[in-house]
């Protein structure tokens, strides 16, 4: 009788720890419910747009694409507070450039949703497509119940989307500014797909509040890919990826944002400067500039930040900077005959003052390129030729042209301040 009473004193004790225990994880974890069911709804959301991604076969093989894995165990690695894999396959980062690239990671507007970001891999050589790349996954995660002198026990498991990025050309790109830009667009990626885009396939993310906001629709963007060459050749031009670029403006780290190219107009290549051929951000602060800057849509930047639940910070405004065309002529008897030239001074004001970088730029309409046409620093004036550039002696005469006066051009000023915010000028047409 004593062994059965003090066999069900023992048993009280259990149930009574138990469901102490019980309590205080139910009361520890109610302030997780709320995400941990958003975390639901959105694994769900996920699984029911499943069906229109799979069959976009071309965007999701563009989308998901990575390189084949290494053999062996990187360079380096770092895992972050997060659980995030920094690992790296070239010689150049090691585990505190990792760490440095984590921590620049963190610069860009971030929420819960960083922590469904699995992994960051930097890979030694150029990729033959892209920069860099964002690949979704789905995480299964569980969820156990641990009671005092109980083995824990998984009650149920959950799919959270997650994402992994890559970026490549470690062996070249050796710093962390210089991976900042192509590290902020792909977790532009992550973050829009967890929030305004996902499943990031379907026609009806046309109808959702970003591309109504940003005045995105079926004339003017793709979202399916007939094949991955036409992702690859229309980059620009597809919801996912204006989107992303939409977070580097709005949201990314001030180092993503500073790449500055210095370009040369057709008079200083004339006289033998050279400038950079490369198209940096100061030249293409979004990578497409024949839709209206983000920062200048109305409700869109109040839009990414809802979900942090978060005010956007104010935004610098270049507005009208006053941009001036000088037309400029003279004639030549030449041995092909009668020859007219035609060049233009262009000027402008420094609306956002003296210390920031001003670059005049052209986008032709139709095709839808950017020409860096001459960045001016602090102390330079705010000007530059387009056209035709000549020379002549008394025997000769020569000339450049830099095919920028034909037909009809759309010239802005990018203004890039000294703390990586960047505002665009409002755009003047120009037919020649």
């Amino acid at each position: 009788m004593r062994k059965l009473a003090a066999f069900f004193l023992l048993l009280a004790l259990l149930c009574g720890a138990g469901f102490w225990q019980l309590r205080r994880w139910a009361e520890q974890t109610e302030g997780q419910a709320a995400q941990l069911c958003a975390q639901m709804d959105r694994s769900a959301a996920f699984w029911e747009q499943k069906t229109a991604w799979q069959e976009n076969e071309a965007a999701a093989e563009a989308l998901a694409y990575r390189p084949a894995e290494k053999d062996g165990e990187g360079v380096a690695e770092y895992v972050s507070p997060e659980e995030i894999r920094f690992v790296s396959f070239s010689k150049a980062w090691d585990a505190e450039s990792l760490k440095a690239l984590y921590e620049e990671l963190l610069r860009n507007r971030h929420g819960p949703e960083l922590n469904t970001l699995e992994r960051v891999t930097v890979y030694a050589e150029e990729d033959e497509f892209a920069a860099a790349t964002h690949q979704n996954t789905v995480q299964q995660v569980p969820v156990a119940v641990h009671f005092p002198l109980v083995p824990a026990e998984e009650i149920f498991s959950f799919l959270v989307e997650g994402g992994q990025i890559s970026l490549y050309g470690g062996d070249e790109k050796t710093s962390v500014a210089e991976m900042a830009p192509e590290l902020s667009h792909e977790y532009g990626h992550h973050y829009t797909l967890s929030y305004l885009l996902p499943g990031g396939g379907s026609n009806m993310d046309l109808y959702r509040d970003y591309a109504r906001l940003r005045g995105l629709n079926a004339d003017n963007v793709f979202v399916r890919a007939a094949s991955t060459e036409q992702y690859y050749r229309n980059h620009k031009r597809f919801l996912v990826e204006i989107a992303a670029e939409d977070y580097v403006v709005l949201m990314g780290s001030p180092n993503a944002m500073k790449q500055i190219g210095n370009y040369k107009d057709i008079y200083s290549y004339a006289s033998g400067e050279r400038g950079d051929v490369y198209i940096e951000r100061n030249a293409a602060p979004q990578e497409n500039m024949c839709l209206p800057f983000a920062t200048e849509v109305p409700g869109l930047a109040e839009l990414f930040y809802s979900y942090l639940n978060e005010t956007p910070p104010e935004y610098p405004h270049a507005g009208d900077v006053g941009l001036q065309f000088r037309r400029r002529t003279e004639s030549f008897q030449l041995d092909t005959g009668y020859r007219t030239f035609v060049s233009y001074q262009l000027s402008w004001e420094k609306t956002l003052g003296e210390d920031a970088v001003y670059t005049l730029i052209c986008v032709n309409p139709e095709t839808e390129m950017v020409f860096p046409v001459v960045t001016v620093r602090s102390g330079e004036p705010a000007e530059a030729q387009i056209g035709e550039y000549w020379r002549s002696t008394s025997r000769t005469v020569s000339w450049f042209d830099d095919g920028l006066t034909e037909g009809t051009k759309r010239f802005l000023v990018v203004v890039t301040l000294p703390n990586g915010q960047v505002s665009v000028s409002d755009p003047v047409e120009k037919s020649f």
